[in-house]
């Protein structure tokens, strides 16, 4: 698995602890809804389908215009996939968002934000460049459900580049229905507006509990929805704990 964020930093970022995590987890899930923000190129979906058990419903975000044919090319050979062309924000309508690539002339969008790159982030990576903008389309989560039908998420994959306050702004009514969150997190401030990690937490409440928290990333639990006996080993637990998910 890949992210932006974490491949910017030159920091490995999943490897086998990640997968250790993941891969269980998802795999235990019946009748599953996965959201998974910032899909790129799909490679990611590729991989988290797998570990799926039929039947599930599987929602692909990306609104990078340069990764959707891609993207598409990759969902087409998957069941269950439905890719939804947006960015995950705040409210509904259109927004500008921050195409990334090389400073040389390359292709690199794996940075692209809605929110603009801070001046620390030409520090940190000076090889990429943010020299176009493009608007596209933002979906709530809440509106996004309400006009599917959805009434639960079991697992949201978020990966967009510093705009997680976004994504659980637009996600407030739904919030409580969703079961576990893997969401980036960073020391840098690479974009305007980036959560720090407390803010995170401190935004999400006392009912999200931490999992595992890896270095640019964090898998959180919502206990309204997986509530473990007290001081149960969190992964023996959440293993085992699907068929008491309400």
């Amino acid at each position: 698995m890949s992210s932006g964020l974490g491949r910017i930093l030159g920091r490995i970022r999943y490897g086998l602890p990640a997968d250790d995590y993941i891969e269980p987890l998802l795999a235990r899930l019946v009748d599953p809804v996965v959201f998974e923000l910032g899909a790129r190129r799909g490679e990611d979906t590729v991989r988290l389908v797998r570990y799926l058990r039929a039947p599930y419903q599987y929602f692909a975000w990306e609104p990078d215009p340069r990764s959707l044919p891609t993207l598409r090319a990759a969902a087409s050979a998957l069941a269950g996939v439905t890719i939804v062309e947006a960015a995950a924000g705040a409210e509904d309508g259109t927004a500008q968002f921050h195409l990334s690539s090389r400073a040389d002339g390359g292709t690199f969008t794996d940075a692209s934000s809605l929110l603009r790159p801070t001046p620390l982030m030409q520090q940190v990576v000076p090889w990429i460049a943010f020299d176009e903008r493009v608007t596209v389309h933002v979906k709530t989560i809440d509106r996004f459900c309400a006009d599917q039908g959805i009434d639960r998420i079991d697992f949201i994959w978020a990966d967009v580049q510093g705009a997680e306050r976004l994504v659980v702004a637009g996600a407030r009514r739904m919030l409580p229905r969703i079961a576990l969150l893997f969401l980036e997190h960073s020391a840098d401030i690479l974009y305007e507006g980036q959560w720090t990690f407390d803010e995170m937490m401190s935004t999400l409440g006392p009912r999200w509990s931490i999992v595992k928290r890896f270095a640019n990333d964090v898998l959180l639990c919502n206990r309204d929805r997986i509530d473990p006996p007290r001081g149960a080993d969190w992964m023996r637990c959440l293993r085992g704990c699907w068929r008491d998910l309400r």
